[in-house]
């Protein structure tokens, strides 16, 4: 969150000079809200806003996303790397294919990982 704090101190009568004020205060650099600390006579400090930014927020939605993605696409590569190699390594010999299942599975999911972009190595 941008904060910016500003001295409303002189005029404590109106509202409205310092909405203008907070506005000039705004100035080029983007805030999202601007607030006015009143102390009250009990010792209490009350929070009066002057402005809120209007800007809806994405918030990490595209992040979130974008991370979805990349990983069922490295899913995606994995499994059919996988099938790529058990099919060769059953071609070579009988049985090579259960011999070699967990070291192909292991490089197929690196592989898919990789090229995801999930991590770099």
């Amino acid at each position: 969150m941008r904060v910016k704090v500003i001295d409303l101190s002189r005029d404590r009568d109106s509202d409205d000079d310092d909405r203008r004020r907070s506005r000039r205060a705004r100035g080029r650099y983007p805030v999202d809200r601007v607030v006015k600390l009143q102390p009250e006579d009990d010792g209490h400090i009350t929070r009066i806003e002057l402005y809120r930014s209007r800007r809806r927020h994405k918030g990490n939605k595209g992040m979130l996303d974008r991370l979805l993605y990349r990983f069922m696409r490295a899913q995606e590569i994995a499994a059919s790397d996988y099938l790529v190699r058990h099919k060769r390594a059953n071609n070579e010999r009988r049985r090579e294919a259960l011999r070699r299942a967990p070291e192909n599975l292991m490089r197929a999911s690196l592989k898919g990982l990789r090229r995801s972009r999930l991590y770099r190595w």
